[in-house]
């Protein structure tokens, strides 16, 4: 069946098209930040949906093609003006090296025939141009890998320099020296090494500046430490409340990869040196020994080396900047590896998980006195339940009052107040204590308060448990993090949580109440170096914090060190073929296809970072 649309008809699919296409674009966020037009968007799904009808014989639909012109004139005339100065200004770099590694492509490759204007010699002059641009464009970059010398902390872009100033010499004097039998020089390998370099800084520093951001944006944040041997030997993380002390400095410090890197990168760059010359001159051939310093110092400097902290940390910093927490560098990173974390009531509960669900006053007692005792014992025990009991107080128009005596048992508080014994705490507690309380009583959390030895009234609360708390203990458990309960308020016990919320309580620990007041003092003693910043309550950003930072730190190891051996099989491999003088094998494309054959680890590395 075929149908012919007019000029009219025509004009409304087009436009149906557009609405559909930028539909699509407004929410798909990878089409939005590729700048992915609507019209190619909605074009591209009817040019499926015409080609599937088409050539299933179903449908075949002719155009009026009057305004095809006057439309696409119009469309890549204006296309342009969604482009954003202050974006192409950012990314100029990274974009005009790919646009230079292109056309080093094509003249490396021999995919596609050459003209005849287009000699090998004029080739390889064209690709230490294109070498040389690349190298200009890149030079900050380049310049931090020479200063890296300096200090005598070499990298991967140290190596990389090296390898770009000796593939630009050998391209300047090949034919002079060792023509190699039309082989091309290794300039389009530096390109994309350039290209990969410049993208690892841009990422680094984005996120970078993210981590800061976040970092600044609560005025009084808590501060999450690795503390040496806090809970029964073990290192074990806690959050606290102070001034990000060290941050900025922890966040200047060489990451994990460049660490690994300074004490590699020595060693191969010294193995390039002498192994180029047994190559070489060892052979008689002092010719071939710019040569053999380019392929070797080629095939160390891996194109992951810049990837390999920038990518899964730009990863993690986004996620954890969501959460409102950031990562305190890779110092804080290396300080992860404790076996705890404590949790505190808040961390439980956050304020507004907890409610009042009503109030029952016994005996004679008046309503400001039982209120007043009980919020004062809440408040001198540092429980999470202060600021529910300081609103009550406000709210019945009482005033705290001052106790003596205090003392804190398994389940509930105790003190003397105006020369009364005032008892605090959950049901068991009272029985324990022989408090009477009335039959039949069905309050599942309370909190009650007896005084002289009488029950004066009971405060019914009600725990909602926060979405995010389980995900985040379940989180903690699979990677072998083991929650440890430094909570102060008497109803928050194992049984409870086991019972009513179904927590794995089982593999979390519950140290004795005096223990748990010393591991939630405010003012134990942590450790200088921050894990992270947080800028949240709440259980959910410290455990992402926490479990964030260990995946990080492996994922970098890994990549590093993957990197790394790349690196070593690289220079054994080229050694080989150089001394053996194989230009075939030893091929700029052959040798470009082993380098990105050692970067594919590195992004698989980084995309799990943040799978938990």
């Amino acid at each position: 069946m075929t149908i012919e649309l007019n000029v009219l008809q025509t004009t409304g699919l087009a436009m149906l098209l557009f609405v559909l296409g930028r539909f699509i674009v407004n929410h798909v966020g990878f089409l939005r930040r590729c700048c992915i037009p609507a019209p190619v968007v909605g074009g591209l799904i009817f040019a499926i949906f015409h080609l599937v009808v088409h050539q299933t014989g179903l449908l075949t639909l002719t155009f009026d093609e009057t305004l095809k012109n006057v439309f696409m004139i119009w469309f890549f005339t204006s296309v342009g003006y969604g482009a954003s100065f202050k974006v192409l200004r950012r990314g100029a770099g990274p974009v005009l090296v790919f646009l230079l590694l292109l056309p080093a492509l094509y003249l490396t490759l021999g995919l596609f025939p050459y003209p005849a204007v287009l000699t090998p010699e004029l080739r390889v002059l064209a690709l230490a141009g294109i070498q040389g641009a690349a190298m200009l464009l890149g030079l900050d970059v380049l310049m931090r890998g020479l200063f890296r010398l300096l200090r005598l902390e070499l990298g991967m872009d140290t190596l990389l320099v090296f390898a770009a100033a000796a593939t630009l010499a050998d391209a300047l004097t090949m034919y002079r020296l060792d023509p190699r039998d039309g082989q091309m020089p290794y300039c389009a390998a530096i390109v994309l090494g350039i290209f990969f370099l410049l993208r690892g800084a841009r990422r680094k520093r984005r996120g970078l500046r993210m981590a800061c951001r976040t970092a600044a944006s609560a005025a009084q944040p808590y501060l999450v430490t690795l503390d040496e041997g806090k809970w029964n030997g073990w290192d074990t993380y806690a959050k606290w409340s102070g001034e990000p002390i060290g941050f900025g400095r922890q966040m200047q410090a060489a990451d994990g990869a460049e660490r690994i890197f300074h004490r590699v990168c020595p060693l191969l760059f010294i193995a390039c040196l002498l192994l180029s010359v047994v190559a070489s001159i060892g052979r008689g051939a002092p010719e071939r020994l710019l040569w053999c310093l380019s392929a070797m110092l080629t095939a160390c400097a891996s194109l992951s080396g810049a990837l390999c902290f920038a990518l899964p940390w730009l990863s993690l910093t986004q996620r954890l900047s969501k959460s409102g927490a950031a990562i305190a560098g890779w110092d804080g990173v290396t300080a992860t590896g404790g076996s705890g974390i404590l949790l505190n009531d808040t961390d439980f509960f956050p304020p507004g998980c907890v409610s009042l669900n009503g109030i029952k006053i016994f005996g004679d007692f008046p309503v400001d006195k039982v209120v007043s005792d009980t919020a004062t014992l809440i408040r001198d025990a540092g429980c999470g339940l202060d600021k529910l009991f300081h609103d009550l107080l406000r709210a019945q128009g009482c005033v705290y009052r001052r106790a003596s005596d205090f003392c804190v048992y398994e389940g509930g508080l105790s003190a003397v107040i105006r020369d009364q014994q005032v008892l605090v705490g959950s049901a068991s507690f009272m029985h324990l204590m022989e408090i009477t309380l009335p039959q039949g009583l069905n309050v599942k959390n309370a909190v009650f308060c007896a005084i002289d030895g009488e029950l004066a009234g009971i405060f019914a609360l009600n725990y909602t448990l926060h979405g995010a708390l389980e995900p985040s203990l379940n989180s903690l458990i699979r990677n072998r993090v083991t929650p440890v309960m430094a909570t102060r308020d008497f109803n928050l016990i194992p049984a409870m949580l086991r019972q009513r919320f179904k927590l794995p309580v089982d593999k979390m620990e519950f140290p004795a109440v005096e223990r748990r007041r010393e591991l939630s003092d405010e003012e134990q003693p942590h450790s200088d170096i921050l894990t992270a910043v947080l800028c949240r309550e709440g259980v959910a950003p410290y455990s992402e914090a926490v479990v964030g930072a260990a995946r990080l730190r492996r994922a970098v190891r890994t990549a590093a060190v993957l990197a790394c051996l790349g690196a070593v099989a690289g220079l054994l491999l080229a050694f080989y073929l150089t001394f053996v003088c194989s230009y075939a094998s030893l091929s700029a494309a052959n040798l470009l296809v082993f380098l990105l054959m050692w970067l594919v680890p590195t992004p698989l590395i980084a995309g799990m970072v943040n799978k938990y």
